[in-house]
C-alpha cells in the first residue's frame, strides 16, 4: 500500500521517471561509496518517530537484505515527550499556578507542543555539547498563568539526565537488533560494521552504547542525514532510465580498432574510484613492436608511450565527477640506422569515458 501511494504521488505531480529502494540498501550503497568494499552490514536507523534495523549484505557491489524488524513507536520525538513528561511539566507545575491536568486544558494545552519544540532544541543542542538550556521567553509563549503571571521556560538539561532519560529506550533497540541477527543466525563476528542512520544518531552516547552492547564497530564515514539520500542518488544514478525494463548501466566499457588490428582496450566505464584501470588485450601479431599512450582530454594528463602488449595497463586519474574523457593513441616503430624511432602521427587514435562518482578524492 506505502508503494503504491507513493508511486500514484510520484505520477500525480508528473516527477516521470521514479523507481523505488529500501532506505536500508540506500545506507549500504552510501557505505559502499565511502569504504570501497564488500561486506555485511547492521543498519540501524533511528528516526524522528521510528526505529528500523536492517541486516544487508552487498557481494560484488549488488546489496540485499538478509532480514529486518524494528519498533514502530521509538525515535526523536519519543526522547522529546520523554524530557516534557519528566522534566518540563514537573518544573512549570513548580513554577506557575497550573493545572494538574494543563496539558488537556483549552486553555494551557499549546504550552506542550512549545515545550516539546525547546526541548528538542535542547536535545540537539546536547550532541555537541555537555550542557543545554530549555527555554523559551514569556514573548513567545505569550501566556499567563491563572494568578496573572507570564509563563517561560528556563531549565538546564546536562547529558547525564537525558541519558538516564532515553538510556531504557535505546536499549529496547539493542534488543531489537539482536532478535535480527537470531533469525538470520549471524553473531556479531559474521558482521563488520553499524551503519548509523537518522538524526538521533548523531548522539555519541547512543552510538558508544549500541557499539558496546553488540559488540561492532561503527562505521563513522558516512552522514546519518543524508546516507540515504546519497545512496538512493548512486541507485538512481546507475540505471537506463532509456529502457522500459531499466536496467542497470554496464559497469564495463571497450574501445576496439575498429577492424584494423584486434585490439581493444577495456576498462572499468562507471566507477566510485577516482582513477580507472585501462587493459590493452590483443593476440595479434600485427601489433608487435607498437606503442600507446593514453591522454586525458580533461586535464591533459598523459601516460607517456608504452611498448604495446597483451594485459599492459594503465591508470587514470579522475579529474571530475561525471564523464571524463581519454584518448589512447597507437604507433608504430620503423627503424633508423638500428635505432628505433617514434613516427611522428599516431596510426590509430580512440577515445574512451569513464564516468566516475568519486572524482577528486584520492
Amino acid at each position: 500500500m506505502q508503494r503504491d501511494a507513493t508511486l500514484d504521488a510520484a505520477k500525480m505531480a508528473d516527477i516521470g521517471k521514479v523507481a523505488l529502494m529500501q532506505e536500508p540498501v540506500a545506507a549500504v550503497m552510501s557505505v559502499m561509496r565511502a569504504r570501497k568494499f564488500d561486506g555485511t552490514f547492521l543498519i540501524y536507523d533511528l528516526g524522528g518517530g521510528t526505529f528500523d534495523i536492517a541486516l544487508a549484505q552487498s557481494i560484488a557491489g549488488q546489496v540485499s537484505l538478509l532480514d529486518h524488524g524494528g519498533i514502530n513507536m521509538c525515535g526523536g520525538r519519543d526522547f522529546d515527550r520523554l524530557l516534557v513528561d519528566n522534566l518540563v511539566i514537573p518544573w512549570l507545575l513548580d513554577h506557575f499556578d497550573l493545572p494538574d491536568n494543563f496539558t488537556i486544558d483549552p486553555q494551557f494545552k499549546s504550552l506542550r507542543r512549545l515545550a516539546e519544540w525547546a526541548s528538542e532544541k535542547a536535545k540537539i543542542e546536547l550532541f555537541s555539547k555537555e550542557e543545554a538550556v530549555i527555554t523559551i521567553d514569556e514573548a513567545d509563549v505569550r501566556m499567563k498563568d491563572r494568578s496573572d503571571k507570564e509563563i517561560y521556560l528556563e531549565i538546564p538539561l546536562d547529558r547525564k539526565a537525558m541519558d538516564k532519560l532515553i538510556q531504557p529506550r535505546i536499549a529496547e533497540t539493542v534488543e531489537a537488533t539482536r532478535d535480527v541477527l537470531a533469525r538470520t543466525q549471524l553473531t556479531t563476528h559474521g558482521v563488520d560494521r553499524i551503519v548509523f542512520i537518522g538524526g538521533p544518531t548523531q548522539y555519541k552516547m547512543l552510538r558508544d552504547y549500541v557499539s558496546f552492547q553488540l559488540g561492532l564497530p561503527a562505521d563513522t564515514q558516512v552522514d546519518p542525514m543524508t546516507a540515504v539520500a546519497e545512496g538512493a542518488a548512486l541507485f538512481a544514478e546507475s540505471i537506463d532510465w532509456s529502457s522500459a525494463t531499466r536496467p542497470r548501466k554496464s559497469t564495463r566499457g571497450s574501445i576496439s580498432t575498429a577492424g584494423k588490428f584486434n585490439l581493444a582496450f577495456e576498462f572499468i566505464a562507471r566507477t566510485l574510484d577516482s582513477k580507472a584501470r585501462i587493459v590493452a588485450k590483443t593476440d595479434d601479431s600485427k601489433v608487435s613492436g607498437m606503442h600507446f599512450q593514453v591522454e586525458s582530454r580533461d586535464t591533459g594528463w598523459s601516460s607517456g608511450r608504452l611498448e604495446l602488449k597483451n594485459g599492459t595497463t594503465i591508470d587514470v586519474l579522475l579529474s571530475k565527477n561525471g564523464d571524463n574523457t581519454f584518448q589512447v593513441f597507437v604507433w608504430r616503430i620503423r627503424l633508423k640506422r638500428q635505432t628505433p624511432e617514434f613516427m611522428r602521427n599516431p596510426i590509430l587514435v580512440v577515445t574512451g569515458v569513464v564516468h566516475s562518482r568519486s572524482a577528486g578524492s584520492g
